[in-house]
């Protein structure tokens, strides 16, 4: 006020006008707004003031100032340019970065205009966009390349909108302008990917495919029309399995295919086959795939390649029908070698004993002789064995046991098997499953591998066998051999030479054996290997030179609980008077089963065939057990015999003896249910034994 009076004395005319903030008695703060001037009343110069209370308008215009300062500061730090021109096309403001895609060094381009910044040619693309938005008031949206400085080129999609007053009347432009580079660059780079993806998938020997979540084919590379004789637009939609002719065999693969989508797990160079071009011509199929998934993790389908493989199995056939010729010719020389020095033992001795036995002279050897010719001859029937073992043709009888136990009761002999001074343990772990296999064949087995594990460790060591519990469903995913599931694994560890890296991989080959010739077969691991895949089982062998070698036998386990192992009896039983017929067409056999029933008791009726057999069945009313080869002449075999003997006596039980079942009595590699079978060689307590089974 003061001062104001003191300006009006100085001559000026101005009115005063301000605001001032107050604090009410109460306390309250308040705005005031203040509009003052000098008047003269009766000759006193006074000061007139008008005071009002404009505290609502002050905190509205606060409030404005606040938010035009926010809005700034938003505009400003944005990721993307703004800019607003005049009609005439000069710029009113430009944030940041406007400026620093435009590589604009000056803060402040008010004023200025396109030319200031950028070469003419780019200048005008803008100042043309320009004219057309204010011309039709609607918003353009242009992509466009900026030079920088340094010569590079960017990417750039500019927006442009008509700024209007209250009449619709144009003020201005607004721009908002975002960098495209990057995005251009990775745009450019994925299709320069596929273009290549493209190229490779139509030039390769491959076919690729897809399908959705339910399994069905959405995708075929166009390769696939020059592997398989089909066209693509009769398998999208399908399933697996649609590739294949209803008829054709290649079920179980295309199952296990299957399973492994269904689990969706990942799955590598599974095989299947499928019809050709031909009636009976095959094509072999490789094929892989993983699941694939959007990026919320949900499953989309899968994705794979499939290889037509027959050119490459046909010559692997005939690379494996050579080998085989090689090794056929291996095996010959060994099973010559063994056979005819067991043949020697058994006729020379014979000859001697024919000899004393005639001249009634040394009748004293006579127990030695004929001891030297049965164990020639049981180590001929166990070289038989290893054969059948090795072809997966041996006849099984599995049984759910406790391996653990299994084991323990084969330490005792093995420790007196294996001479030389090694120490054998036996671990197992808490909880061990039961599994299902042959109990005799697994002892051979592991009887096997403890003597290789002997020869291993002349100088002595030790022999651990470690069992285990073990889950292969993740193992098998990637091996198609393998089946999942819950297996039982033994380890048999030795101390000993070692395997050769070098031949590591031959072990289990047919015929293959590093002993001297004249020293074995080479069907031993082969055997191993025979008995554990028709176990259904997985066996492998890791070896480290000079720390030794393990073998691991994957045994599936079984659901029920083990079988309890029945106690041998200590003398051969004896009959009850029943009566036996025999049919063998081998006379010496069929003598020899004969003077054996005798000598056990039994009375006995013989027949060379299978009608001399049903002609007997059908005219003796009482015969109690039909025992027959499994393999007779005429095509027949006992069992036809066996189904058609209880139209004659309906009591009768059945027991077979065979020196190779074939396909016969056997089912996926065991025999079936209730089949009492005698290997032969047999000696008169196996018949004893196996008759009683029958019977009883």
């Amino acid at each position: 006020i003061h001062t104001y009076a003191a300006a009006r004395k100085r001559g000026e005319q101005a009115p005063l006008n301000y605001e001032s903030e107050a604090i009410k008695r109460d306390g309250t703060r308040i705005w005031l707004g203040v509009r003052a001037q000098m008047i003269n009343w009766q000759g006193e110069d006074l000061i007139s003031a008008m005071v009002a209370d404009i505290t609502a308008w002050k905190l509205s215009e606060l409030a404005q100032l606040e938010r035009n300062n926010l809005f700034r500061q938003i505009v400003e730090n944005s990721p993307v340019g703004i800019a607003l021109k005049g009609v005439d096309g000069s710029f009113r403001m430009a944030n940041r970065r406007y400026r620093e895609l435009l590589d604009i060094v000056q803060p402040d381009i008010t004023g200025k205009t396109n030319l200031d910044f950028v070469p003419a040619a780019e200048a005008k693309i803008a100042s043309d966009g320009d004219g057309r938005v204010l011309a039709g008031g609607q918003p353009e949206e242009r992509s466009y390349e900026h030079i920088r400085p340094d010569g590079s080129k960017a990417s750039y999609i500019v927006t442009k909108f008509a700024i209007a007053d209250d009449t619709n009347k144009p003020m201005g432009i607004g721009l908002i302008l975002q960098d495209t580079t990057e995005r251009d660059r990775v745009e450019r780079d994925l299709r320069e990917s596929r273009a290549s993806l493209t190229d490779f998938v139509d030039v390769s020997a491959d076919f690729y495919w897809q399908t959705d979540a339910e399994l069905r084919f959405n995708y075929f590379s166009p390769s696939l029309e020059q592997n398989i004789p089909i066209e693509i637009k009769e398998l999208i939609g399908g399933k697996v399995g649609d590739t294949v002719a209803p008829d054709f065999q290649a079920s179980q693969p295309l199952q296990h295919i299957g399973r492994h989508m269904n689990a969706r797990r990942p799955f590598r160079d599974l095989v299947y086959q499928r019809q050709g071009k031909t009636p009976g011509e095959s094509i072999w199929i490789r094929t892989s795939g993983k699941p694939y998934y959007d990026e919320n993790g949900e499953f989309k389908g899968f994705r794979g390649s499939s290889t037509n493989i027959t050119e490459t199995r046909a010559l692997q056939e005939q690379l494996l029908q050579s080998q085989k010729m090689e090794a056929v010719g291996q095996l010959t020389g060994g099973l010559a070698h063994d056979f005819n020095n067991l043949l020697a033992i058994i006729v020379g001795n014979a000859d001697l004993l024919q000899a004393n036995l005639s001249r009634g002279k040394n009748l004293a050897k006579a127990p030695q002789l004929t001891d030297s010719i049965l164990r020639a001859a049981q180590r001929g029937a166990d070289l038989t064995q290893q054969l059948l073992a090795f072809s997966r043709r041996q006849a099984l009888s599995p049984k759910t046991i406790r391996l653990d136990k299994q084991i323990d009761g084969m330490i005792a002999m093995l420790q007196r098997s294996l001479g030389a001074p090694i120490n054998i343990e036996a671990i197992s772990e808490s909880g061990l499953w039961p599994c299902f296999v042959d109990p005799g064949q697994l002892e051979n087995v592991v009887l096997n591998l403890a003597i290789n594990a002997r020869d291993a460790m002349p100088e002595g060591g030790a022999l651990k066998f470690h069992m285990a519990n073990i889950d292969l469903d993740e193992y098998a995913a990637g091996h198609a051999q393998v089946a999942p599931g819950d297996y039982v694994s033994l380890a048999i560890s030795d101390t000993g030479t070692g395997i050769p890296e070098d031949i590591l991989d031959r072990v289990f080959e047919p015929f293959f054996t590093t002993k001297n010739p004249g020293h074995g077969t080479g069907l031993g691991l082969s055997m191993v290997f025979g008995f554990v895949k028709q176990s259904n089982g997985h066996v492998t062998v890791s070896s480290e030179a000079d720390r030794g070698t393990t073998v691991k036998l994957l045994l599936p386990r079984a659901e029920a609980a083990a079988d309890e192992i029945a106690e041998v009896p200590a003398s051969i039983p004896k009959a009850s008077g029943e009566c036996i017929l025999v049919v063998e067409d081998d006379p010496d056999v069929r003598t020899l089963a004969v003077a054996f029933l005798s000598d056990l008791g039994y009375s006995a009726l013989e027949a060379p065939d299978a009608a001399t057999a049903l002609a007997i069945l059908e005219q003796i009313s009482h015969i109690d057990l039909l025992l027959t080869d499994v393999l007779l002449p005429d095509g027949m075999t006992g069992d036809r015999i066996a189904r058609q003997a209880p139209d004659y006596h309906p009591n009768i039980k059945v027991m077979y003896m065979s020196g190779y079942t074939r396909d016969a009595l056997i089912h996926q590699g065991k025999l079936e249910d209730g089949v009492v079978l005698l290997p032969k060689p047999f000696r008169k307590a196996d018949l004893a034994q196996k008759l009683r089974q029958a019977l009883d």
